[in-house]
């Protein structure tokens, strides 16, 4: 379909502007079945003892953090361990982590991650921002599946990750704007 666009007798026609709106929907549509099936197709956790900060480093490793973010992580103490699916969690991790790159764009900025055990032994894990905070409007639906405020965002990110949250056994919430001097502040909270 996309080279119909690129011939001499389609450019500048009525047909150039009804392959283009077929074409651009067809892209749409492949996208968000694409989305979808990653949503639904979720796979069943494997859970299993793991490091904390072993999984953190590995996300670090992963340069998702450009150089004007300093990313710094707190695990106390750095022996924590988390009895969960490894990969499923990395997967909730990395995407609070570029969505706090998004938010923060090309400013300076800081995301920080800290975590810690409770006295009942629940683990929390705090994923921080100062990029701007979310409005109170968009903060009461981003964990609706397919809900997106960026142009180029499929909205299934937070759902997803509260899918995961649900089937490892947890919660993940959005605290308010302000919660420990973050504008943003993720946490996900290990029963």
């Amino acid at each position: 379909m996309k080279h119909f666009l690129k011939r001499k007798d389609v450019v500048g026609t009525p047909l150039y502007d009804g392959i283009r709106a077929i074409h651009e929907t067809s892209v749409g549509l492949i996208s968000f079945v694409d989305s979808y099936r990653k949503f639904s197709s979720l796979q069943k956790p494997s859970p299993e003892p793991f490091y904390l900060l072993d999984l953190l480093r590995q996300i670090e490793g992963l340069t998702l953090v450009p150089g004007n973010i300093i990313l710094s992580l707190q695990v106390e103490p750095a022996e924590l361990m988390l009895y969960a699916d490894p990969n499923l969690i990395r997967q909730v991790l990395i995407n609070l982590i570029k969505n706090a790159v998004q938010a923060i764009g090309g400013e300076k900025g800081r995301i920080h991650v800290r975590a810690y055990s409770s006295a009942d032994e629940h683990v929390f894990v705090y994923v921080s921002n100062d990029g701007p905070a979310i409005p109170e409007v968009e903060a009461e639906q981003i964990f609706v599946p397919f809900f997106t405020t960026r142009s180029e965002g499929s909205g299934i990110g937070l759902s997803l990750s509260r899918q995961i949250m649900k089937l490892s056994g947890g919660s993940i919430s959005l605290l308010r704007p302000g919660t420990n001097g973050w504008n943003t502040t993720f946490v996900l909270e290990f029963e």
